[in-house]
């Protein structure tokens, strides 16, 4: 893969404030680029210059790896037709910040067959900023194509491979496992190994409670014994999301806007992220009758590099918009009525139907935020596994979590819903959600259980 692919890729994953620190570090160090004012006209086929009388690059177009467009976008209503899309290549790429770019990277990184790949990055998706799996592994597979849709048993295989990434334990669905995967990372000489696995698999409560001589009974332990067993259990990760550094705050700029215009939503690239950039002509016709070979040499370079970021900057603009417009009009209701009309939606939907890579699709959501009617939404908010519904059409989770919202939101506080009666009224109301799954979700939101929000 070439270094100017690499580029376009990496413009593609970067964030509205990165691209224009980006940009900006690009204008102050080659001088065939320069900004475009807002009076004057754009150069948009100075990226197609001809002011040299040779070929500056014999590299292959860009366009072969993500469709070109025109850098001042039109706008765009969702329900136009996009067209081809982006086949991002193979390659491989730095370990990025933040829990779920670092995990996909992993992912992208581990040889794992076309089939189990798509596994991995939708278990990927449904980890929690805590490292833990949100889902049950049959909400998994339903998330997957119908056509290759795997069994249990082969997700929970590949399930298993994740738990061994860095953080081990990442993608546990409880304490216990997430314990016990990191205790199988250890010698297998440690100290009190063979004790503290039966601590997590069956005396995890009673470690808890601080009771060592009930505890030492049970495991028919002595005090020692159980004081290296009970060391070497404190001494791991019960989150191991937080060993992974998030990125450092930053501003929020948003890179799409969204507007209600004669009644369809209307998708544009935010204007004041659109870099106006063009060749210098005065430099450019030096690089074609510089005065030595080695000033023209390098302007030669600068004048390559300066084309190849105009059309990297382009495909990113083309492809954003896409995703963007794709997305806007899968979830218009979600925009009408909030999240309770969320629609289900998987990464693996929007690579099908723009006819590109999924991973593309994860990178171009990553860090990106839409300025909507409702407010700042970041991309990734507009994801959401579907679960069954009594008419077979299906929901989003986050349409669930919001119903789960309400419900609780309208509770007696002397008598409050228990998730087994929240699930009963969700199921009423045509949606199948488990009792479990109505903990989790609860749990995901910071609800506290039925006991604790008992008031009066």
């Amino acid at each position: 893969m070439t270094p100017q692919m690499q580029q376009a890729i990496r413009l593609l994953q970067m964030s509205a404030v990165e691209l224009k620190a980006e940009i900006q570090t690009a204008l102050e160090s080659n001088l065939m680029l320069e900004a475009v004012e807002d009076d004057e006209p754009s150069d948009d086929d100075s990226a197609q210059d001809e002011s040299t009388d040779e070929p500056v690059t014999d590299a292959p177009d860009p366009a072969d790896a993500a469709p070109a467009a025109e850098w001042e976008e039109p706008e765009m209503n969702w329900s136009t037709e996009s067209g081809g899309g982006t086949d991002a290549p193979d390659w491989q790429p730095a370990a990025p910040e933040g829990l779920h770019e670092y995990l996909r990277w992993q992912v992208e990184l581990t040889p794992f067959t076309h089939n189990d790949a798509q596994i991995a990055m939708t278990i990927v998706d449904y980890i929690g900023d805590d490292g833990y799996l949100h889902a049950d592994l049959e909400e998994i597979v339903s998330a997957l194509p119908d056509g290759d849709a795997p069994g249990i048993d082969e997700v929970e295989a590949v399930l298993h491979r994740i738990q061994h990434f860095d953080p081990i334990g990442v993608g546990a669905r409880n304490l216990a496992e997430c314990l016990s995967v990191q205790l199988g990372q250890k010698h297998p000489e440690t100290p009190g190994l063979a004790l503290a696995r039966r601590i997590v698999a069956e005396h995890l409560s009673e470690l808890a409670d601080g009771n060592q001589r009930r505890l030492a009974a049970a495991l028919g332990a002595d005090a020692e014994e159980l004081a290296e067993a009970a060391a070497l259990v404190r001494s791991l990760k019960p989150r191991p999301a937080v060993q992974v550094e998030a990125p450092d705050a930053e501003y929020v700029i948003p890179d799409v806007v969204v507007t209600r215009r004669d009644d369809r939503w209307s998708v544009e690239l935010n204007p004041e992220l659109l870099p106006r950039l063009r060749i210098n002509p005065y430099y450019a016709e030096l690089a074609r009758s510089g005065a030595n070979n080695s000033d023209r040499a390098c302007m030669r370079d600068h004048l390559q590099d300066a084309r190849w970021l105009i059309k990297s900057l382009q495909s990113r603009a083309h492809t954003l918009l896409q995703v963007a417009s794709f997305i806007v009009g899968h979830q218009g209701d979600y925009l009408d009525r909030g999240d309770v009309a969320m629609r289900p939606l998987v990464l693996r939907e929007v690579a099908e139907a723009l006819e590109m890579h999924e991973s593309t699709i994860s990178r171009v959501t990553a860090n990106k935020y839409l300025h909507t009617p409702r407010g700042v939404v970041e991309f990734r908010h507009f994801f959401s596994a579907q679960l069954g519904t009594a008419d077979g059409v299906g929901t989003s989770a986050t349409a669930a979590r919001a119903r789960i919202r309400t419900l609780i939101s309208g509770e007696d506080p002397g008598r409050p819903l228990s998730d087994g009666r929240i699930a009963e009224l969700l199921t009423e109301k045509g949606l199948k959600v488990a009792r479990r799954t109505v903990a989790k979700y609860r749990e995901s939101m910071s609800i506290p259980p039925a006991p604790e929000r008992r008031r009066g």
